[in-house]
């Protein structure tokens, strides 16, 4: 009994800290000018805010057009907005943090039933403090709730095939449909889940009660499940978008457009508008790009698209704790995934699933986002590293222990081989005007602490930005603080001699100067 309670005993000590850090994030994520997606024109947080919102007037046409990008997480928003009204940022966050949880809970038995309760709760810590993980599950981008779902999904298969019955394998579909509508590319993993299930052991199938071992499922048969489901599931929205355009758009209409991104002639790999036309799929470029992206798959550099986490981690500081990073876990993953390959038949699903979400994500283009189901996966090999490891320590095997040192070492090096800048210009400017957008907003709306904190952690971050001291000066002149914001404005006109605005306070305060003289 004692040996039952102290796995889930840690397990909760794990949940409750690594919901306290989420929670710490989130509040401070709130003061940023990056909570606001109504005001983050160009950017994925407000076509989902401004998506969203179409849905909560009619669930069924939306915005009247074919679905662009995957519309589950929308619908999953619309939901939280319908319930706790529009622009329920907060909320949405919070419920993302719970479901950041929930993927701590679904690693813990995944890592549990594939190789014991200790890799369960390694998995679960790397996941609970895994820097990116919380780093997006306070944001309004769908990736938190892509994650849980492929995650849940892979979870769900191991959980049919603890018991022969064909009723399980229907919440797979369920499961399955729903992250196909949230990224469609959890499709590639189709086939592959029928080549798993016909190559699962029998063997490892629990005998039912009082019985023999009978074999375990019929693979055609669950597999036929999984897929009737999944059309059950999909199948609204196909018929939504051809009654819109006549058109047989089964989930969503961008999957052409991000493949171009990631493969044509003048693609770099990342998120960038192409000009050419395709590479050729028997071509050199056409290979040597992938292998490009895979270098840059394989680097500890979080990508970025629509934010920038070392930009909040700069003006943040849970971001700033020591956590867990794509350069820890995935040296680990990569030795682990190798050695169960080697050892463990029952992990071969899994192992399948993480290739697919690598080889989609190579196969478009690269991002931090992307990413992310991948490393979900990595995490229980990461974790099942390191319990072999201390397990050949303590066999004092000392070759075994010596060479995968050794190879960790070479993986470390390799993919934490990062040079180049961390914060672009391009994420500063956007950083600044953004800034200057929400400092506005605030101001008419009366926040005026809540400004002067924004303005500030611009200027800290950029002390030459004109927009930054602008703001500054604006806040200043509001609070009536005339010194100060005169000394802000100057400095304004230093770095912009043509800011308008920092002539017009300047202006304003002699104007208030001449009436207190008169």
């Amino acid at each position: 009994m004692k040996r039952w309670k102290s796995p889930y005993l840690y397990l909760g000590i794990i949940l409750l800290f690594a919901f306290s850090i989420r929670l710490s994030y989130l509040i401070e994520f709130r003061s940023t000018v990056f909570s606001n997606a109504s005001l983050m024109k160009g950017l994925d947080q407000r076509t989902f805010n401004i998506w969203a919102e179409a849905i909560v007037k009619n669930p069924w046409v939306g915005d009247g057009k074919v679905f662009y990008m995957a519309p589950g997480y929308p619908y999953f928003v619309a939901a939280i907005y319908k319930i706790f009204g529009l622009n329920s940022y907060f909320t949405v966050s919070f419920i993302q943090i719970l479901l950041d949880m929930l993927l701590c809970l679904l690693l813990f038995f995944l890592g549990k039933w594939l190789f014991n309760e200790r890799v369960g709760l390694l998995a679960s810590l790397f996941a609970g403090f895994y820097r990116p993980f919380i780093f997006y599950s306070a944001t309004l981008l769908s990736d938190s709730l892509i994650l849980f779902l492929n995650i849940f999904s892979i979870f769900t298969v191991y959980w049919a095939l603890r018991k022969k019955s064909y009723k399980r394998w229907v919440l797979v579909g369920l499961v399955m449909g729903f992250a196909a509508l949230t990224k469609p590319t959890i499709l590639l993993f189709l086939p592959f889940l029928l080549i798993g299930l016909l190559l699962y052991p029998p063997h490892l199938y629990p005998p039912p009660r009082g019985g023999r071992n009978s074999g375990g499922v019929n693979p055609f048969l669950a597999w036929g499940i999984v897929i009737l489901l999944m059309i059950i599931i999909i199948s609204p929205v196909t018929i939504r978008n051809w009654q819109i355009s006549r058109r047989f758009v089964p989930i969503c209409s961008n999957g052409a457009v991000n493949y171009k991104i990631g493969n044509s002639l003048d693609s770099i790999g990342l998120f960038m508008y192409p000009k050419k036309s395709l590479a050729s799929p028997f071509s050199k470029p056409f290979w040597r790009l992938q292998g490009k992206k895979l270098s840059f798959f394989s680097n500890s550099y979080e990508w970025p698209q629509n934010l920038n986490i070392y930009l909040l981690k700069k003006i943040t500081r849970t971001l700033k704790l020591p956590l867990f990073g794509f350069g820890f876990i995935v040296p680990l993953g990569i030795l682990g995934l190798f050695l169960a390959f080697l050892r463990r038949r029952k992990s071969l699903l899994l192992i399948l699933f993480t290739l697919c979400n690598v080889i989609w994500v190579i196969g478009f283009f690269v991002t931090s986002r992307y990413r992310l189901p991948a490393v979900g996966s990595l995490i229980l090999f990461a974790a099942f590293f390191i319990d072999w490891f201390i397990l050949k320590i303590r066999e004092k095997k000392s070759i075994s222990v010596i060479t995968t040192f050794l190879i960790f070492l070479l993986l470390f090096s390799f993919i934490n081989n990062w040079q180049g800048e961390k914060i672009g210009s391009v994420h500063l400017g956007a950083f600044s005007l953004l800034t200057y957008k929400n400092v506005n907003n605030d101001i008419a709306e009366g926040n005026l602490l809540l400004a002067l904190k924004r303005a500030k952690s611009l200027v800290s971050l950029l002390p030459s930005s004109p927009l930054g001291h602008q703001a500054l000066a604006t806040i200043y002149f509001n609070l009536e603080e005339f010194n100060l914001a005169k000394n802000e404005a100057e400095i304004t006109l230093k770095y912009d001699p043509e800011a308008q605005g920092a002539e017009k306070i300047l202006s304003l305060i002699q104007e208030k100067i001449d009436e207190n003289w008169d």
